[in-house]
């Protein structure tokens, strides 16, 4: 609720929002990082707030997709500091990064850890939380009334104390709606673009040696920084990436030779050219694309691929 207007739904939001924000431009993380800058200044131009939403986390676990939702949750991350320095060169100065909520996420909830229902009057029934009148009160529970939450009226939630959760359908592994600090627990991060220094991106790394079929797990590219660019920087550091077909990272950089390497993080000088080694972690790849980011912005600055996987083929 905001004042007394109910917004239940997605598009319910979305028609507030533009209510009190004309020409706002919602766009959603996948379409978002799939847009070149010329289309993503196209699609923001005249906008005062930019709105990007995410809900692969929330999509995939609640379906029960849990080896591809735990996939989706460490990349989402990378694609999330991608598309805000994408944001930031296109004059998006203030960003902010939240949540709508936290969640848990272990293994499938066994027999022992599932609760009956309070009974009573039933108003919603979740697998982590129980809203209604009445009923009984299950072992190893918390009942709150609406007072107790700031509501009006005589509503009462139950949620388990635990970890445990109630026999209410949905999946068994990926929950939230609870009390617990995991779920009631949600990041806020606020990024501000300085405009007193060089555009992010400007600075762009060629590949200027690798290979077209990978036969080992170490791989060895040439890489420098490009000449002509708007601004003379003379050093760059960069997190390369070995990227799988399928979207996952599957290599990263272990040693660089004519420049530095640390953690993974490669330090370039301009007009210096540096042979970086990396290791394949996964073997089960058919083919690998080079990523090189900015080590500090995660900025695409540059890459080469695909490069075909044939591990012990001469």
């Amino acid at each position: 609720m905001i004042g007394e207007t109910a917004l239940a739904t997605r598009e319910d939001r979305d028609r507030h929002l533009r209510a009190h924000e004309p020409g706002v431009a919602v766009l959603n993380l996948d379409e978002l990082a799939g847009l070149s800058g010329r289309k993503l200044a196209k699609a923001i131009a005249g906008a005062r707030l930019v709105v990007v939403r995410s809900t692969e986390i929330d999509a995939l676990g609640e379906r029960g997709f849990r080896a591809v939702a735990r996939w989706a949750m460490g990349n989402v991350i990378g694609t999330l500091a991608q598309v805000m320095g994408k944001l930031a060169r296109a004059g998006v100065r203030h960003q902010v990064v939240t949540a709508d909520h936290g969640h848990l996420f272990a293994t499938e909830r066994g027999e022992e850890m599932r609760i009956d229902p309070p009974g009573g009057e039933t108003v919603e029934l979740h697998r982590r939380c129980w809203i209604g009148r009445g009923g009984a009160l299950p072992p190893g529970c918390l009942r709150v009334g609406a007072a107790e939450l700031g509501w009006r009226g005589d509503l009462e939630v139950i949620f388990p104390a635990g970890l445990g959760v109630f026999r209410a359908g949905g999946d068994l592994a990926f929950h939230h709606g609870g009390i617990s600090l995991q779920e009631v627990v949600v990041p806020v991060l606020t990024a501000y673009w300085d405009p007193g220094r060089a555009p992010l991106g400007e600075v762009r790394l060629r590949v200027v040696k690798a290979p077209e079929t990978l036969v080992a797990r170490v791989l060895a590219l040439t890489v420098e920084i490009e000449e002509g660019g708007l601004f003379d920087v003379r050093d760059v550091t960069t997190r390369p990436r070995l990227v799988a077909d399928d979207g996952r990272i599957v290599g990263h950089a272990i040693m660089a030779l004519g420049g530095e390497c640390e953690g993974g993080v490669v330090r370039l000088t301009r007009g210096a050219p540096v042979e970086i080694g990396m290791m394949l972690t996964d073997e089960d790849v058919r083919s690998v694309s080079v990523l090189l980011l900015d080590s500090e912005s995660s900025a695409d600055l540059g890459g080469c691929g695909p490069i075909r996987v044939r591990l012990g083929v001469r």
